[in-house]
């Protein structure tokens, strides 16, 4: 029997999505050179010969500035449309389910909880999702600097919902609870300035090994879960065992942020919504953002070029090739 080929995965980031949009509208693009391309992508996506990747961090970057309920939706509707559609875990869940995989492939003994991290999305099914899955194996998980928890019942299965009720969710949210919406700028911009204060003091130009571990801790709460699953284990060498080079999310979120951190340059508003799909790249097959940040990461690892088309042209030829090649 012949071999059967997923559609290759595609991610648009806001820029993109917001350009498609436009297209089907037939309004005018910032580039009318690219509409053919915007429109070819667009028929692929509906017909179903790619798949589209969807985060849901990302519609808090749709709702932003002045975009209004009528233009996110309209983004929205763009990844509703696609006939193969796939939603990532949010980036801490990818980084950590790395590093417990890795530990794993390290030593087969040990447990780890099964926390897939790309579902592909069928409107009114459900799937077991990383958040629920921790919650319900990792006692303390997400207990917070005040010794309160999240809700202990948070489930592990979540039904998936048209994108759009997202954007109907994150508008609610801005609204009610406008300070956390803007803490994940404000939390983004002060965490880079720290690590840039850091690596100046000690003049780093590489994390060690003890740095590459202790943000697993931190940031991951990577020892708190292998804890709680193996009572016996010696997390600190479990850990110190683990090959990032192994880890295609952490690698190149990690090579990412040194290269940030030597650039040396004020963290911008908008910046923080980049990095938010920053881990989605290792996962699909064909990203389209914008020409900054796609130069920021071919600097920090150019071995991804072949994925981070610099155009939507140029992104039309490449998946063209690999639909020709199905």
């Amino acid at each position: 029997m012949p071999e059967i080929i997923a559609p290759p995965k595609l991610y648009l980031d806001t820029n993109h999505l917001v350009n498609i949009a436009k297209a089907r509208r037939g309004s005018k693009l910032p580039s009318e050179e690219f509409r053919p391309a915007y429109e070819q992508i667009n028929s692929w996506v509906r017909g179903g010969a790619l798949g589209v990747v969807f985060s849901p961090a990302a519609v808090l970057d749709w709702i932003d500035g002045k975009a209004t309920e009528e233009s996110a939706k309209q983004l929205a509707a763009v990844i509703d449309s696609a006939q193969l559609q796939y939603e990532i875990e949010p980036d801490v869940y990818v980084y950590l389910n790395e590093i417990l995989s890795e530990c794993r492939r390290s030593d087969p003994s040990i447990s780890i909880p099964q926390i897939p991290v790309l579902h592909q999305r069928l409107i009114g099914e459900t799937a077991e999702r990383a958040q629920g899955v921790i919650g319900r194996e990792v006692p303390g998980y997400f207990r917070g600097d005040t010794g309160s928890d999240y809700p202990s019942d948070l489930p592990a299965d979540v039904t998936f919902h048209k994108v759009t009720d997202f954007v109907d969710s994150a508008l609610e949210f801005k609204a009610r609870k406008r300070d956390v919406y803007n803490e994940r700028v404000q939390g983004y911009q002060a965490a880079l300035r720290k690590d840039m204060e850091w690596a100046r003091a000690r003049r780093r130009v590489a994390l060690t090994e003890l740095g590459k571990r202790n943000w697993m801790k931190q940031s991951l709460k990577a020892d708190l879960v292998l804890s709680a699953l193996n009572p016996e284990l010696d997390v600190d060498c479990a850990l110190e065992g683990v090959d990032i080079g192994r880890c295609p999310g952490v690698d190149l979120f990690l090579k990412t942020l040194l290269h940030r951190i030597r650039d040396g340059r004020p963290p911008k508003d908008n910046e923080v919504d980049d990095w938010m799909f920053l881990h989605v790249v290792p996962y699909v097959d064909v990203v389209l953002t914008d020409r900054e940040f796609r130069d920021f990461i071919l600097r920090a690892d150019a071995t991804l070029a072949g994925k981070l088309p610099g155009n939507p042209s140029e992104a039309v030829r490449v998946l063209r090739s690999m639909l020709g090649a199905r």
